[in-house]
């Protein structure tokens, strides 16, 4: 058995995986282990989930991969005139190389969204249901900070 060290925030129970992947290999990672990348609703949890990453490039679960310009977040709920975070100019797709379909949290800009080419490699947040049941492995290096919320919840690994 190992054990999956994240924290609770509303809902949901997050944890920062300090190995770098894809946006398409952290997806998979996190649904390797019963979650999703880590949707951001509204500010609180912006804040929240600024707090985990510390001063890091991390994927969030928001891309347009399917369609240019119209954003999904990793649960399937459309971006659409909710909450967002751009940083000033983008989402902009402005890379000369590949497209820019997936979005990261970027430090420079005060941890605003920012569109990137998804084959880059970035730490990442996987999001989990506080209530339901992890049934799969650890994910590894995750860390997060420590508060009355961080729980420790038992997973069969898979090999």
């Amino acid at each position: 058995m190992s054990k999956l060290h994240c924290t609770r925030h509303q809902q949901h129970c997050y944890s920062l995986v300090l190995n770098t992947a894809t946006f398409t290999d952290a997806e998979i990672t996190c649904a390797g282990y019963g979650g999703i990348l880590a949707t951001i609703p509204d500010e609180g949890t912006q804040l929240f989930i600024i707090q985990l990453v510390g001063d890091r490039d991390t994927w969030i679960g928001l891309d347009d991969r399917r369609n240019e310009g119209q954003f999904m977040w990793s649960d399937g709920t459309p971006l659409g005139s909710g909450y967002t975070y751009w940083s000033p100019g983008e989402p902009n797709d402005a890379s000369t190389s590949s497209d820019q379909d997936c979005v990261h949290l970027w430090p420079l800009a005060g941890f605003r969204w920012d569109d990137q080419p998804c084959e880059r490699m970035e730490h990442f947040v996987c999001q989990f249901s506080a209530s339901g049941d992890r049934s799969n492995a650890d994910p590894g290096n995750s860390n997060v900070p420590g508060n009355s919320h961080d729980r420790h919840l038992d997973h069969q690994a898979q090999q």
